[in-house]
């Protein structure tokens, strides 16, 4: 008691050194705990948060082969990845005990007809059909995973319904776009037909279940995301028709033996349990024919390292101000703390006089240290845990802050730790106070204080040093 009422008593005689106390503590605290929570968020998604995930993985042309690659050439369908090939790749991952899924992405130009004409703009050349395959785009999905790596981007249905891709679905039915059915006068409901990209007289009617557009970029970098920029109309994306691969199936353009513009682009997408599978895939792909051509590539790790590009772009910055902010509130607190007891000899002194022992008060000096240091920590805890995510999302413009239970409590362990090493240091103050100072004589001369003239001389007259 005596020593919590002495520590509070002299809180209260220094008030200002007692809020600064409080006030960098809360502040270091607060510091401390939303960088950490920056930095391990960034550390989170970069490791485990990566290793958790399920990446799809696709063949990409290499820049060395699209460099040869023409819309208005078909012999250069030959360099199209065959559905062997593909089961080559199977088999190597079989053989490596690699467990997959997969969803196949096929498509095939197709002529237009009277019933449905392309949009074009003054970039589009006027070649013949015949030399493109058509000015159309048939892109046949296989299952709902396919729509989240579609190459064209991703869509959304503003008028009707998506195609079904079950195996039951209506195999006549087709979705376009939403400025391809305005050019055409289309809607929902309404039929049109397409010729075969070898023979515009063999024609396939479709009834169209929806319209769509698109809400985001191109996945694949060769895609134009302004469609008035493509040079072939069936390279413009908005002049793709949508239907399932059943209805492809049943309409006779999955033809895998097919010549020129009548075979098919077949793109599987190969679905891996975690990114040490998906890089096992790479190698096999390198080792292979198509390693000459082809390289492995992932949308869905791609989405995910943009998805935290902000968090990695600041984690370094936030690392440093870390630092900053343990160094600089560490400092102004030793300052504080020795400020709060260094210069006290005198009431050390007289406490010892009057039978106090080094004990006591040093677990007052202790007390002294610990309310207003604690407060203050505790304080800017609270706020940093509770400021953390919404601070961590405006920085780094992501939505993906989540203050960890680690954080929280390595922080509050640290600030834990922090303050009772403070605390011991106001108590070695007295620790380290010499009780025999107690009964020096003040008044007694210094031997410095001795005047030179008053040394002995030596024996040969001169003066003794």
């Amino acid at each position: 008691m005596f020593a919590l009422k002495n520590a509070w008593a002299a809180l209260m005689r220094h008030k200002l050194r007692t809020v600064l106390i409080m006030l960098v503590s809360a502040l270091t605290m607060f510091g401390t705990v939303v960088c950490a929570a920056i930095v391990h968020q960034a550390d989170y998604m970069n490791g485990e948060g990566y290793n958790r995930q399920q990446p799809y993985a696709q063949l990409q042309m290499k820049p060395s082969l699209l460099k040869t690659r023409t819309s208005d050439n078909s012999d250069w369908t030959k360099h199209y990845v065959s559905w062997d090939q593909y089961t080559k790749l199977a088999t190597e991952l079989n053989s490596k005990n690699i467990q997959f899924n997969y969803t196949v992405l096929e498509s095939v130009p197709v002529q237009s007809t009277k019933s449905l004409k392309p949009i074009t703009s003054d970039a589009t050349s006027d070649v013949s059909q015949d030399k493109t395959g058509g000015d159309f785009t048939l892109q046949s999905l296989f299952t709902e995973e396919a729509l989240s790596v579609n190459p064209w981007g991703h869509y959304e249905i503003v008028k009707g319904k998506n195609i079904d891709l079950t195996q039951n679905a209506q195999l006549s039915s087709a979705i376009i776009s939403e400025d391809l059915a305005k050019k055409n006068n289309l809607k929902v409901g309404d039929k049109f037909s397409i010729g075969t990209a070898t023979d515009a007289n063999k024609t396939h009617e479709y009834t169209i279940a929806g319209l769509y557009k698109y809400t985001g970029a191109p996945l694949d970098s060769t895609i134009q995301a302004d469609g008035s920029k493509a040079k072939f109309a069936k390279d413009d994306r908005n002049n793709v028709i949508y239907i399932s691969a059943y209805t492809l199936s049943a309409d006779g353009f999955d033809v895998p033996e097919g010549k020129g513009w009548a075979k098919p682009y077949v793109d599987i997408v190969f679905m891996f349990n975690s990114p040490a599978e998906y890089d096992e895939f790479k190698k096999i792909v390198a080792k292979s024919d198509l390693g000459k051509d082809y390289s492995v590539t992932s949308y869905t790790l791609d989405r995910y390292a943009e998805s935290h590009k902000g968090l990695d772009n600041i984690r370094q910055n936030m690392l440093i101000v870390m630092i900053c902010t343990l160094s600089i509130g560490g400092a102004l607190l030793l300052l504080l703390v020795l400020l709060g007891c260094v210069p006290r000899r005198d009431e050390i002194g007289n406490a010892m006089i009057m039978g106090v022992n080094k004990i006591r008060l040093g677990f007052q000096f202790m007390i002294e240290v610990f309310i207003p240091m604690i407060v203050g920590a505790l304080i800017g805890w609270l706020i940093g845990i509770n400021t953390a995510n919404p601070i961590g999302n405006s920085v780094s413009g992501t939505n993906l802050m989540d203050i960890s239970g680690t954080v929280k409590g390595d922080a509050a362990w640290i600030g834990a730790l922090a303050v009772l090493l403070f605390m011991i240091i106001a108590a070695v103050r007295v620790a380290l106070f010499p009780k025999m100072s107690l009964f020096a004589n003040p008044y007694s001369p210094s031997p410095n204080s001795i005047e030179r003239d008053e040394l002995p001389e030596s024996h040969d007259g001169k003066e003794q040093a």
